[in-house]
């Protein structure tokens, strides 16, 4: 067999293997929202078929190709969802959000909460809602859980109710980047040579936004990886010089689809990107109508599928209930009763600034995560151990695409233009397919409130990915190398401190086995859920927070009950102290009578 044979199979692998991730993602949100909508709860016998679905789907479209190749596709994808769960379940979101409103939200839709039909704070004080009623008290949390977007919640749920660990509904965001990898080599590898399409796919999936989050219920990096396959599949419907193979006919449609249904379900600033994106890829076509008939209205049609089931069915927990409850589908971030989310963190000398400008210098400025962040201008590719140590943090507001980041972008805006000035005249014909993604991402930075802060920009690493790709298709093989090597080089640096941060968490024990020891030894654990009880000076705002230590304690075999903190502290003093990690967080036992 050729070496074009090998590699042309290994783009058919590579793009339908990644392609079935992430249709059975947006498959896993639809069907369980149809059950919603229809009056029910999160169920598992969805959660078991979808995948089965999306795998005989998948042989069946691959059904003009060797079986080698069906059962290739097929194990890639079995491969990815197993390993994206198991090492979503072995790691422990420590962050603020994931254990505050994402965990409570996961686990209210676990134990049955219907978010088309009621609000969180009714369910919750219901014979249904348990302990949740004393978890939401003194909070707001039930405000964003009632009115966000809920496709990773819905994930999460489903994955905790089959696997029993909560932790393993993270699996999301590295589902989704192996998905990426899968995607970009499969399209590239027919455009380049293989090795550079797997080094590029490599560089796209480790976005250091999602590399950053990976480990936690942290959405923006998962919105991050989506966008870029969005840019990917886009791609293929204008790119001139692309063979696709014979299947992609009939899988291009519900891939969109599904990435559309994903997006716009992910945050509410997906569903700008995903419009910023569509409108203008569909702009470009359409300037082009005659040639271009069939790609606008496939595009046109997949835009509307995709947006009527992202925002009717998938959406009918969020944009559909608060335009019906609030007169806004994107309620409280814009509006009536618009909570301002921004002010408090953005710098004092971002005042009076363009949206540019702010952008501009907050990704040439050394990494500041202070209550207001400081934006102070830095020599690119220097940094301080003390600015990577920032990178513990989930969504670093200043200079938070990494230490690295800044001088990455300034020397691929170098080489696209050397790229531009030297081949735009002889690649007219493809100049297109290059300029598309840079233009949709600078809308976005115009259009995107916060866009100087990295979460509100996840994507930004397209500017480099394209230049790589011009860098490949042009054979300047060492430059393209040596971009590849830094871009990476400032993901590893961002991904070594996470894994450290697990690792210490590994070595200190896992809440739950703490709580589970103590229950065993002492009686009946009571976690304070009313306040934020964190004993550590000064407080961590990185430890595992009060939500992941209820939501763990409730797991105890019923061995753990929510109190106030006023209850806890009203309770016969000869409880012992549970300690959590090296932070400092405390969970308090109470000895030596049962729960009741």
């Amino acid at each position: 067999m050729s070496a074009v044979m090998v590699d042309r199979r290994v783009a058919d692998v590579s793009l339908a293997s990644g392609v079935a991730l992430v249709v059975l993602f947006a498959l896993l949100v639809t069907a369980q929202s149809v059950v919603l909508i229809l009056g029910g709860a999160v169920t598992p016998v969805v959660t078991m078929l979808s995948p089965v679905a999306v795998l005989a789907a998948l042989w069946f479209v691959l059904g003009r190709s060797p079986v080698a190749v069906r059962v290739a596709a097929v194990a890639i994808a079995c491969g990815a969802i197993a390993l994206s769960v198991v090492v979503a379940t072995l790691t422990t979101d420590r962050s603020w959000d994931g254990n505050t409103y994402h965990k409570l939200a996961v686990g209210a839709l676990r134990a049955g909460w219907n978010p088309v039909w009621a609000p969180v704070e009714d369910w919750a004080g219901s014979a249904d809602g348990g302990s949740f009623a004393v978890l939401l008290e003194s909070d707001p949390e039930g405000l964003w859980i009632d009115a966000y977007p809920k496709a990773t919640w819905l994930f999460g749920a489903s994955l905790a109710q089959v696997t029993g660990s909560i932790e393993s509904g993270k699996a999301f965001t590295l589902l989704m980047m192996i998905a990426l990898f899968l995607v970009a080599t499969g399209y590239l590898a027919t455009r380049m040579r293989l090795w550079s399409a797997v080094l590029i796919g490599a560089v796209a999936a480790a976005n250091p936004i999602a590399v950053t989050q990976v480990f936690t219920y942290y959405n923006d990096g998962l919105m991050g990886t989506v966008v870029l396959i969005a840019v990917v599949l886009l791609s293929t419907l204008v790119d001139p010089g692309w063979d696709p193979p014979l299947w992609w006919r009939r899988a291009s449609p519900v891939a969109l689809v599904s990435t559309v249904v994903v997006l716009a379900n992910v945050k509410f600033t997906g569903l700008v990107h995903a419009g910023i994106l569509g409108l203008v890829f569909l702009a470009w076509l359409c300037v082009r109508l005659r040639a271009n008939r069939r790609a606008v209205w496939a595009l046109a049609g997949t835009g509307l599928a995709g947006g009527a089931i992202a925002l009717v069915v998938v959406g009918a927990s969020s944009y559909l209930r608060n335009l019906v409850t609030e007169g806004n589908p994107l309620h409280p971030l814009f509006g009536r009763g618009t909570v301002d989310i921004l002010t408090h963190f953005t710098p004092v000398s971002f005042v009076g600034r363009d949206p540019v400008s702010r952008f501009a210098i907050s990704v040439l400025s050394t990494a500041s995560n202070s209550v207001p962040p400081v934006a102070d201008l830095k020599v690119p590719f220097t940094f301080t151990g003390g600015e990577l140590h920032l990178f513990r943090s989930l969504d670093v507001r200043i200079g938070g695409w990494g230490v690295l980041f800044g001088g990455v972008l300034i020397v691929s805006v170098l080489l696209g233009v050397y790229l531009l000035i030297r081949f735009a005249r002889t690649h007219r014909r493809h100049l297109h397919v290059f300029l598309l993604p840079i233009a949709a991402m600078a809308i976005g930075v115009v259009a995107v409130d916060g866009s100087w802060w990295a979460r509100y920009t996840p994507h930004l690493v397209v500017v480099s990915l394209v230049v790589l790709v011009a860098l490949a298709v042009s054979r300047a093989r060492a430059l393209c190398l040596a971009l590849s090597v830094l871009v990476l080089a400032n993901s590893a640096l961002i991904g070594a401190v996470q894994v450290h941060e697990q690792w210490i968490q590994r070595q200190a024990g896992s809440l739950s086995q703490a709580l589970s020891s103590a229950a065993e030894r002492e009686g009946c654990i009571a976690v304070t859920a009313a306040e934020r009880l964190m004993l550590a000076d000064p407080p961590d705002p990185d430890a595992a927070m009060f939500g992941g230590a209820v939501l763990n304690a409730l797991e105890a075999d019923g061995r753990a009950r929510v109190m106030t903190r006023d209850e806890l502290l009203a309770r016969e003093p000869g409880g012992s102290l549970v300690e959590f990690d090296s932070s400092g967080f405390i969970v308090i036992a109470i000895a030596p009578e049962p729960c009741g």
